[in-house]
């Protein structure tokens, strides 16, 4: 089903809080037909529901519940919810969420729809279609990638400066300028760990003499949109906004006409409908400008565009969401985009709780005071409640406090107005960064329209001292000072600390509750907060407790107070958490608050001066904490959980003197205790793993022990026995010539899809034999050519007509200690026509006879045709939840020695699941690889192709330049967006693709093949109504990022075969090394993992037994209808009840 276009709207959810909820829900509640509105909350954030006054409100867990997609999901069906809308930030650009909430919940995401989600919100797809369109963009990789090398090769080839950007930020997140090529490495680390795909790409930087330019679209869906003028942001700090203005600070406005006309072709070409934002940097020196990106939803400055048009852009969305069209909204009339809006100038302040004197460090406590002004062009966006319970800053949610607009008939006067605006504010109880604001609305510079967007970085220090002046001028006039930057608690602290603090002291009175409760004199142990009473912390605390004490049976209930006193006295602070002493040189202390999510040094270990220590998020930025000086830890920060609120003063890391001379070990991360390689074959790319708490082990002189090789084929041959001699001849083609995976390897895993016609592979067993065998003897032939060496074929197993063999050579087999098998069908019925087969084996570590490493195979053929990706990823999500392997009693056996075995292990195993004797079995172990090989059918293309496009299809020769080098239709390929997106195959990667489509061939290419002519063109030729396409994939789960490169499968070969005259497919090899880590390493390694993205289907057995049944009933059927050997059966049969009949009647009648 398509993107539901309209309908109309009774029931509206704001999946969103802070100022943006508030304002939505004030623009539904005066559309022109009444809209119930729903609103969502948590406990500890309202106040968008107290202002916003949403007819319902419905408390959510916690933070995080706003980018659960399950969740809403479940809301909007429980409640009948018909629209939603996002906002911005959370779901607001995902095209999952509002896939999901339409064909689960039947509910419309206000906004473009999932298709323009998908193609828009990805910033490489953008590119293209800016591309197609013949706007300007600045030069990038063609595809998204983790890997630093591929980046650091593109920088090196463009030059510096460049930008590495996350394909899904938003917000300024998982962007960063490298200037310098020693800055590359840890920028691309932290812009993978900003983006929700962990996926990113370089681009040229276009830095100097350009202002951020962004053209606010509208469309109807119907292809015609209108310009609704520009917004300049070019005032920014780190790629994030600060103040925003429209009109562009651009005066040259026929070069401002020429970036709103190339919006609106780009929004024209897909037929954009609601609200978008397209952005670009323009340069008016230059006299040029680059497309950047399409923010797909309402922006956080679209205030100003409202102030500068006089159309509400929140109801405007909201109607077009019911069907109305830009000529009934009364925005059908073209207008010139040369010329400026009429006689308007406005501007947007964006007040935030951070400290810019202390790097912008997020500020944390309630806001006590809150005094903006009013007046005539002036609007105050804000979530804050001056009326009601003060609002609490913390890390869990973004830190704007209010959005300050000012508009006025020219842009001087609309700067002085925001001079008087901020000159008269006042925020007490957090610190904010109002100077900042007052110094950049008091510069010349900014007076002048001179800031483009290195302006604020340039200037930062002057333009903070000239905002504290104005903020000292102020003072001493008597006036608000601003926000009581000053406010702090009698001992001199940030009022804002949540945390003790040195100095601090309270009287505590501990009130039983229970009259007859026996107690401790000396109470000194455990307590637990029970209930809240009153939180004025740090000023008050009142609270019910439980108080557990070495002499008590139980814990005993208490009524806490706390309260504010001068008493000199040190607070008590566990081993684990400590203040730090900012005297103590040997102290390393935390710069700010947040939420401390990574810590990467143990006791013991060796820091150098300028080392990464630990990462702090703010507002989902992640900042470094880097040490001041060398020397070896003697005591560092304990984290209880994955993610800990810290505040500012928190020791971090005690260091011992080391006489600055530290050796940088490499040990830092988990290292391998060996490799094996690996080649894996299939016949016929992603989001990385979750982060966990990382629990690092320090590994000394790990021993250098063999490198075994993995070698994997895929391979598909419609229902055909394999041709053994030609077969063996390309076999090994993809291993290369010498060098590193030259040898043979020791486990060979063969994907099969489409082994043999529906009836045989159905009824399994011997009607397969023939088919394998040839499989079989094809290996034996080319390894025996090549090497002299025998191969073992250990196992072999079939799910309908997807196969998988595994071979070791024989003098690794000994090796094979265990292993299992697993069936999921994907086809008609969950039949096996289409489907999943896994083999799970332990592999022992040499040296290490008791220990084994877990290897997992599948071989997998989803769902086909160009528009049914969503299907292969459901295809995908039910080979996680349903393809359940047996757990080994004793991991220790030999294969030999293998009998029966129970099963209850998935293939992405959760948390709990482990062996009987303690070892991890699941794939997310540090100590588990996986290998998925496959028909994974994903295309380059929703659709067919048109005549015209047929003659863009690959050719052979051409260069990397030309529209017709394969690696142009690679950018649109499914599999890569998909995974991109975290839709499908979580936490897999795949090897670079170097090699062209391996589908389809056109039949003329496979006759070629056959009768022996010149295949090198032959391998050109597609097939006229598909498009090429690499649907035959081999992709595997690599360690997390943070284990470092000593622990991930190393890719030595990854390329396709010839083509073979059974197939219209070529086959696609991998050839890999495998690292070795023994189960039971360390107790820690265990939480080095990812996270299996879905539970297992408690019926998975019951449905693979009602599948296989209806197979058997299938394959019998197809047998004696579609079989020759079959057609004679059914009809000797016939014959045969026939002749009874007739000899029974006969016998009868006598």
């Amino acid at each position: 089903m398509s993107s539901p276009h309209t309908r109309p709207i009774k029931r509206l959810l704001v999946a969103n809080r802070g100022e943006i909820a508030v304002r939505i829900l004030h623009a539904a509640r005066e559309l022109p037909e009444p809209v119930e509105t729903i609103a969502l909350y948590t406990s500890d954030d309202r106040s968008h529901c107290d202002l916003g006054r949403p007819q319902n409100a419905i408390q959510i867990p916690s933070a995080s519940s706003y980018l659960d997609i399950s969740l809403l999901v479940e809301l909007a069906q429980k409640h009948s919810i018909d629209a939603v809308h996002p906002g911005y930030g959370f779901l607001s650009e995902s095209a999952d969420f509002a896939h999901r909430m339409w064909h689960e919940a039947g509910s419309l995401v206000i906004g473009p729809g999932w298709e323009n989600l998908a193609r828009t919100g990805d910033k490489l797809q953008a590119k293209h279609l800016a591309q197609q369109c013949g706007v300007p963009v600045l030069e990038a990789m063609s595809q998204p990638t983790t890997s630093v090398a591929e980046a650091r090769a593109f920088a090196t080839q463009v030059g510096f400066p460049v930008m590495i950007k996350a394909v899904d930020g938003g917000g300024g997140r998982g962007i960063r300028l490298v200037r310098e090529e020693h800055e590359l490495d840890n920028s691309i680390q932290r812009a993978i760990g900003e983006s929700p795909s962990r996926t990113v790409f370089v681009e040229k930087a276009a830095v100097d003499g350009f202002h951020h330019v962004e053209i606010q679209i509208i469309g109807d869906g119907t292809g015609r949109v209108r310009h609704l003028w520009e917004r300049d942001c070019s005032a920014q700090r780190r790629f994030q906004k600060v103040v925003e203005c429209a009109p562009a600070l651009v005066r040259d406005r026929a070069l401002v006409g020429r970036v709103i006309e190339s919006a609106l072709r780009m929004a024209s070409e897909i037929c954009y409908r609601s609200l978008g934002t397209f952005e670009f940097l323009v340069s008016e020196q230059r006299g040029e400008f680059y497309f950047l990106e399409v923010n797909p939803r309402l922006q956080v400055e679209h205030t100003i565009t409202e102030a500068i048009s006089g159309i509400d852009l929140v109801q405007t969305q909201l109607l077009l969401a019911q069907g109305y069209t830009l000529h009934q909204l009364g925005l059908g009339a073209e207008v010139n985009a040369s010329h400026p809006p009429p006689n308007a100038f406005s501007i947007q302040l964006r007040l935030c709780a951070e400290d810019p004197s202390n790097g912008f460090a997020l500020s944390i406590g309630k806001v006590t005071g809150f005094i903006v002004p009013s007046g005539h062009g002036i609007r105050v966006d804000t979530h804050v409640n001056v009326s009601g319970p003060a609002l609490v800053v913390g890390s869990n949610f973004d830190n704007l406090l209010a959005k300050i607009i000012v508009t006025a008939p020219t842009w001087e006067a609309s700067v002085r107005k925001a001079q008087r605006v901020l000159a008269d504010s006042r925020i007490d109880g957090v610190k904010t960064n109002i100077n900042l604001l007052r110094g950049i609305v008091g510069h010349p510079d900014f007076m002048a329209g001179r800031v483009d967007t290195q302006w604020l970085g340039l200037n930062l220090d002057a333009v903070l001292q000239q905002g504290e002046n104005i903020s000292e001028t102020l003072r001493e006039l008597g006036g608000p000072a601003g926000p009581s930057q000053q406010a702090v608690s009698q001992t001199g602290l940030p009022a804002s600390n949540l945390l003790f603090r040195k100095g601090d002291a309270w009287s505590i009175t501990l009130e039983p509750l229970s009259k007859d409760s026996q107690q401790s004199d000396k109470v000194a142990h455990h307590l637990r907060l029970s209930r809240v009473l009153r939180n004025e912390f740090p000023s008050s605390l009142t609270a019910e407790i439980e108080y557990t004490t070495p002499t008590s049976q139980g814990a005993i209930p208490y009524r806490m107070q706390l309260e504010t006193t001068t008493t000199a006295a040190s607070a008590l602070v566990s081993s684990s958490h400590r203040r730090g002493n900012p005297k103590n040189p040997h102290h390393i202390i935390l710069p700010l608050s947040g939420k401390l999510i990574e810590i990467l040094v143990a006791d013991g270990e060796d820091v150098a001066e300028n080392q990464v220590l630990a990462f702090i998020k703010q507002m989902k930025m992640e900042l470094e904490v880097r040490s001041p000086r060398s020397g070896r830890v003697k005591w560092v920060y304990e984290m209880e959980d994955e993610e800990e609120d810290v505040a500012e003063g928190m020791l971090l890391v005690e260091l011992e003197p080391n006489n600055g001379n530290v050796e940088v070990r490499d040990g830092l991360f988990l290292r391998p205790k060996s490799e094996f390689e690996l080649c894996v074959f299939t016949f016929g790319r992603p989001r990385q793993a979750v982060k966990k708490k990382r629990s690092l082990l320090h590994v000394t002189s790990p021993p250098q022990l063999p490198h075994p090789l993995l070698f994997c084929l895929l391979w598909l041959e419609p229902e055909n026995v394999a041709d053994v001699d030609v077969f063996a001849n390309h076999f090994f083609d993809a291993l290369p010539a010498s060098g590193a995976g030259s040898s043979a390897p020791d486990l060979i895993f063969l994907s099969l899809q489409e082994i043999a016609p529906i009836a045989y592979s159905f009824l399994g067993g011997s009607f397969l034999l023939p088919y394998f065998d040839a499989f079989r003897r094809a290996v034996q032939k080319a390894a025996a050519q090549k090497w002299d060496h025998h191969y073992v074929n250990f196992l072999t197993d079939n799910t309908g007509m997807t196969g998988l063999m595994l071979f070791a050579r024989d003098d690794t087999l000994g090796k094979i200690a265990w292993r299992d098998t697993a069936h999921v069908g994907l086809g008609v019925q969950e039949m096996g026509n289409k489907g999943a087969v896994g083999a799970r084996l332990g592999y022992v570590v040499e040296g290490h006879p008791s220990k084994t490493v877990d290897l997992t195979f599948v071989a997998a053929h989803l769902a086909p045709m160009e528009d049914s990706y969503e299907q292969r990823n459901l295809d995908w999500k039910s080979i996680v939840e349903r393809l359940v392997f047996s757990h080994n009693s004793n991991g220790s056996k030999r294969l030999a020695e293998m009998s029966s075995v129970d099963e209850t292990t998935s293939l992405l195993d959760d948390a709990a699941s482990a062996h009987a004797e303690g070892s991890r079995r699941d794939l997310f172990a540090p100590n588990a690889y996986l290998f998925l090989a496959g028909d994974l059918n994903y295309r380059t293309s929703n659709i067919g192709p048109s005549i015209r496009e047929i003659e863009h299809f690959p050719r052979r020769n051409v260069d990397i330049d030309n529209p017709s080098h394969y690696s142009h239709l690679l950018k649109n390929d499914q599999l890569v967006r998909e995974m991109g997106y975290g839709r499908t195959f979580h936490s897999l990667s795949e090897a670079p693709i170097d090699f062209p489509p391996t589908y389809k061939y056109s039949d003329a290419a496979r006759e070629a093949v056959r009768r022996g002519l010149d295949t090198g063109d032959r391998e050109w030729e597609w097939s006229n109504h598909r498009w090429p396409s690499w649907c035959d994939r081999v992709l595997f789960l690599d360690k997390p990022s943070w284990v470092g490169e000593a622990g991930k499968v190393k890719p030595i070969a990854y390329d396709a075969l010839p083509l073979f005259a059974q197939s219209d497919h070529r086959p696609v090899a991998l050839v890999a090394s495998v690292p070795l880590w023994p189960s039971g390493a360390s107790s820690n390694t265990e939480n080095v993992r990812a996270v299996a993205p879905f539970s297992i289907d408690p019926n998975w057995k019951s449905k693979r037994d009602t599948a296989r049944r209806k197979e058997i009933v299938v394959g019998a059927l197809a047998y004696l209808g579609l079989i020759r050997e079959g057609n004679g059966l059914l009809l000797a049969s016939l014959l045969g009840i026939f002749g009874a009949w007739f000899i029974l009647r006969s016998m009868l009648e006598v």
